[in-house]
């Protein structure tokens, strides 16, 4: 591992001072943006790039976002960047940081874990070493000590990830940090004229933009997707976590490292033992160091890893009694609850996020069509016949065996039977709890639902097909694929029906013998049919017709309701990104923009919540980086 000393004095390691916060003019912020674009683009001679003006006339959340892109892409063999941009970019962060609906979490606020999961036992009952331990729940770039240092799970080049639309702690640590991260690293790797370190090798470099002092950078073992660890691997990821803590103590000035699920992700070590791993080797680095003035915290995003770690804590000390569940670190802005208290009426915007937190309970995910475990749950014999590994795959996939009596499937289903049995085996015809309908039922208000999903969760929730606008369609219906005629769509119901008795419940075939008799065709035409969902100029909207008209009137009239009582309608949107912003974002703003201070909009979204600064400003508008359950379930803890 390459030795503190050796790099000391190639980067900044200095200790940061608490000064008044960042100031960076709007001008200067759009100079950066516009420097990064003519960058980027500037080896093209075709390239049109935009003026710091023009940029200006773009939403700020899309000019935050190609920053972050425009970083997330850059090679520091470019070099360092001016410091003037550099500047600018990083108060930006900062100011957005500080404006975050996350708030910052000083991390003298989190318990140990024996406060904080056996409040009943006094210290002298607990073992040794749990006072120094935390267990968290929440995003790691939002704890603030300057003598902290969070860990990034990175790989072996240490430089980040590259890929503007990946979510993994490398790119969101790298992202909320600024450029002088990567650069530092690049700085360290270059003196040590390797191009990648060895697994469990650490690097420290300054946290920047940060609300933490500083980043420990290292890699863990990476395995194969469902194998087990070995020996050697298991060896791997207990030296990851010793070579931070040992990097963090040479430093001096690090009194706390925060930990994330080191291995568990993309890396694909089970969660269950890298949670014992993690907990008996930083307990046994603590052993070693008593004199060492060290906090551990194991920030854990997701209630799965939450789980996996109370289990490991509960192996590893079975006398202890059952520890209390850890909650996530949610604060619920105050104007927010004020908005939901007080709200009129509802107007529900619901995207793809929401279907993703719609959890079932025995398979223990909600319906994420990028979900490589939920499609291996659900379709393991499809792993080992096709190269389908998500549920988006499956949509226009074309099989190899394409003949009835080959495959067992008919040639017009072959687009079709994953998708619906998926949504037949997660989501049963009958309201569960974990649907928004809470919202309604709760609060007894009127409502008006845009939704960009196809799945019908709303529906399935009891809520009222009047009330529901669904642009892009529904697996509710078959559609010609032609599409002959406006009206050759019908219900899709009645063929998933006959045909779920005879499908295989893993790779979702068809007996042959039966192909002719349940796969479904086009009843004007005899062509092929596929689910009426947007995704082509054959799309048929006939299904649709008259929703938005409806949805229109709808909004008027809650409009005018909360006009003549003196009140405000609520803009509840949930789990809507950027796959397609045009549909529910976009005219989200849009509608809250128009309606002149008699609505509220809240936005839910764990990657993408910001609102536009306008819009906040005036009050108007706020985000909250929760889950569309986790949601919920605050305010109806808050109701």
């Amino acid at each position: 591992m390459p030795s503190l000393s050796s790099y000391r004095d190639l980067i900044d390691l200095s200790p940061r001072t608490t000064e008044t916060g960042p100031t960076s003019s709007a001008e200067a912020q759009l100079d950066a943006l516009s420097h990064l674009y003519t960058e980027y683009a500037g080896e093209d001679p075709e390239a049109y790039i935009p003026t710091p003006h023009e940029f200006s006339h773009q939403p700020e959340s899309r000019r935050n976002q190609l920053v972050r892109d425009l970083l997330t892409i850059r090679d520091p063999r470019e070099g360092p960047l001016p410091v003037k941009v550099v500047e600018a970019l990083e108060a930006g962060l900062e100011i957005k940081s500080r404006n975050s609906p996350d708030p910052l979490v000083p991390i003298e606020e989190i318990k140990s874990v024996g406060d904080e999961l056996f409040p009943q036992l006094p210290s002298t009952e607990l073992p040794a070493g749990l006072d120094k331990l935390a267990f968290w729940r929440g995003d790691i770039t939002r704890l603030a000590s300057d003598k902290l240092a969070i860990v990034n799970p990175a790989n072996t080049r240490m430089l980040g990830c590259f890929q503007p639309s990946h979510l993994c702690a490398d790119n969101v640590i790298h992202a909320a940090s600024g450029p002088r991260l990567r650069q530092d690293c690049f700085t360290i790797m270059e003196s040590t004229g390797r191009s990648d370190l060895d697994v469990a090798e650490a690097l420290l470099t300054k946290g920047y933009a940060l609300p933490a002092g500083y980043v420990l950078h290292v890699a863990g073992p990476k395995l194969e997707r469902g194998a087990e660890p070995t020996v050697e691997e298991h060896q791997q990821l207990e030296s990851a976590y010793e070579s931070c803590l040992d990097l963090a103590a040479e430093a001096s000035n690090i009194d706390t490292v925060a930990f994330p699920c080191i291995s568990t992700g993309l890396f694909a070590y089970p969660s269950g033992p890298a949670a014992e791993a993690a907990i008996s080797t930083s307990l046994r680095w603590l052993s070693s160091h008593p004199s060492t003035p060290f906090r551990i915290i194991f920030v854990l995003f997701s209630s799965s890893d939450a789980n996996h770690y109370l289990a490991a804590l509960s192996s590893l000390y079975p006398s202890l009694p059952p520890p209390k569940p850890l909650v996530k670190h949610f604060a619920l802005p105050e104007r927010v609850k004020e908005w939901v208290r007080e709200a009129d009426s509802v107007i529900i915007h619901a995207g793809a996020g929401l279907s993703a937190d719609a959890v079932d309970e025995e398979y223990g995910i909600g319906l994420d069509y990028n979900s490589k475990e939920l499609f291996k749950k659900l379709y393991p014999d499809l792993l080992e016949t096709t190269e389908m590994r998500t549920l988006y795959h499956s949509i226009g996939y074309d099989y190899e065996d394409v003949t009835p009596r080959k495959m067992g499937l008919h040639p017009r289903a072959r687009r079709t039977s994953p998708v619906l049995g998926t949504n037949s085996r997660l989501l049963p015809p009958a309201p569960t709890r974990h649907h928004p309908r809470h919202f309604q039922y709760r609060l007894s208000l009127p409502y008006t639902i845009l939704t960009s999903n196809a799945d019908q969760l709303f529906l399935q929730s009891s809520f009222s097909a009047e009330r529901i606008h669904n642009p892009q369609g529904s697996y509710s219906h078959f559609q010609c694929l032609k599409p002959c005629s406006p009206t050759s769509f019908f219900p899709s119901a009645p063929y998933f029906h006959a045909a779920a008795p005879h499908l295989s419940p893993t790779n979702m075939r068809i007996p042959p013998s039966l192909a002719s008799e349940l796969i479904p065709s086009c009843p004007n035409c005899g062509g092929e049919v596929f689910l009426n969902v947007r995704g082509g100029d054959w799309f048929l909207e006939t299904p649709q017709a008259g929703q938005r008209a409806r949805y229109a009137a709808q909004i008027t009239e809650q409009l005018d309701a909360a006009r003549s009582k003196g009140r405000k309608v609520l803009l509840l949107e949930l789990g809507a990104g950027f796959n397609t912003p045009s549909v529910v974002r976009w005219p989200g703003e849009e509608l809250c923009r128009s309606s002149e201070g008699l609505m509220r909009m809240v936005r839910v979204n764990l990657a993408h919540p910001e609102v536009p600064g306008e819009l906040k400003e005036k009050g108007w508008a706020e985000g909250v980086r929760m889950g569309a359950l986790d949601f919920l379930q605050s305010v109806l803890e808050e109701r």
